[in-house]
């Protein structure tokens, strides 16, 4: 009955009769083991092993037939520390090394080594379907298969229409989840938004929250969401920046989606951040930031020898803060810094704009 309740996730329930059994054979490693992961479930890890030194006084012949058990579930309450050396003995013996095992190599980013343990498991239960659900999409991701994507939409949708689950958090969050790889955005607003309040503090959900937003243009509510964010491990992915930036644009705060990119620059692949701001705002005419944006990726590919030329953009871009200083929607300021680019351009084109500008100035007494 113990083990039964254990297994419906009543912990408390399980330890209760669980103990009626203990105060009767109080040293039977089942028992013992099985107190141990409620320990673990209900309160921490070190509570857990504390239990699992009662057994240590037993004969190894009384442990025998629980070893395997009770090492492998000693490696889960360290944290994983020994999961490379225990687990893989204990994959063929103890269903859940296989799981564990698979988890220890995703929270070390060893996708591959995960992948190999799932891709071939068949799922049974709740815990499995999400494991193999996660290892695919991010298998998926890193590899841009659209395919293993797909594979892990389905077994998140497994999990979220389950009688079991339909009606329970991770139910619902797994048919979020279902609905976002299938970019069904809609649907996973729906979703997320029933279990919204147990979330509240959550930041990984308020970060998939506010991607949901961005991608149904509800820009307003995705900056928002998105800058409440505030842990680096998600602050300082591109993901993240991208999606804060371009909310940011869409709202008119190009300045601080620049401010994003400042603080940001030296995260891998930022210049993917750079070529958004400068194309966002020169499509939505906040000629200011693209222009800085342009000059930026001008010279931080040409200090990787890469020579793509940028003045075209540029030039139309810098053009374009003089449509804006003469709408009076920039300073003067802005304005000289947009010739200073110019200046810096040694391009017939540039300097072409540059002339013209500076010859419109005079006519108009504006002085840089």
């Amino acid at each position: 009955m113990a083990l039964c309740y254990y297994k419906l996730d009543y912990y408390d329930i399980s330890m209760e009769m669980l103990q009626i059994y203990l105060d009767k054979f109080s040293d039977s490693p089942i028992a013992v083991n099985l107190k141990a992961c409620n320990q673990y479930r209900l309160y921490n890890s070190k509570a857990a092993e504390n239990e699992l030194k009662a057994l240590k006084s037993m004969s190894t012949s009384e442990l025998n037939f629980a070893k395997d058990i009770i090492l492998h579930n000693t490696v889960v309450f360290r944290n994983g520390d020994g999961a490379l050396q225990l687990l893989p003995t204990l994959v063929d013996i103890v269903p859940e090394a296989r799981l564990n095992l698979a988890i220890y190599h995703l929270k070390k980013n060893d996708t591959d080594a995960a992948f190999e343990l799932m891709k071939n498991i068949e799922p049974q239960s709740t815990y499995e379907f999400l494991l193999k659900a996660i290892t695919f999409c991010i298998k998926g991701i890193e590899e841009n298969s659209q395919e293993l994507l797909n594979s892990a939409a389905k077994f998140f949708k497994i999990v979220g229409e389950s009688p079991a689950e339909c009606d329970t958090i991770i139910g619902r969050q797994s048919m979020a989840s279902a609905h976002f790889l299938r970019k069904q955005f809609d649907e996973v607003l729906v979703y997320l938004d029933s279990i919204r309040t147990f979330f509240s503090n959550d930041e990984i959900f308020n970060f998939n929250y506010g991607q949901t937003q961005l991608m149904l243009d509800n820009f307003p509510e995705a900056e928002k969401i998105l800058s409440q964010i505030n842990g680096h491990q998600v602050t300082s992915t591109l993901t993240y920046c991208l999606c804060l930036a371009r909310a940011q644009i869409a709202n008119g705060n190009g300045k601080e989606a620049w401010g994003v990119y400042q603080k940001e620059k030296h995260i891998p692949n930022s210049q993917m951040l750079l070529r958004l701001i400068a194309n966002d705002c020169y499509r939505l005419e906040d000629f200011v930031i693209a222009a800085k944006a342009f000059d930026e990726m001008e010279r931080r590919e040409s200090r990787m020898n890469n020579q793509q030329n940028y003045s075209t953009p540029k030039c139309a871009a810098c053009i374009g803060v003089v449509k804006m200083f003469t709408a009076d929607k920039c300073s003067l300021d802005e304005l000289r810094e947009a010739m200073r680019i110019l200046e810096r351009d040694r391009s017939s084109e540039a300097r072409g704009a540059g002339s013209t500008i500076k010859k419109w100035a005079m006519e108009v007494n504006v002085y840089f």
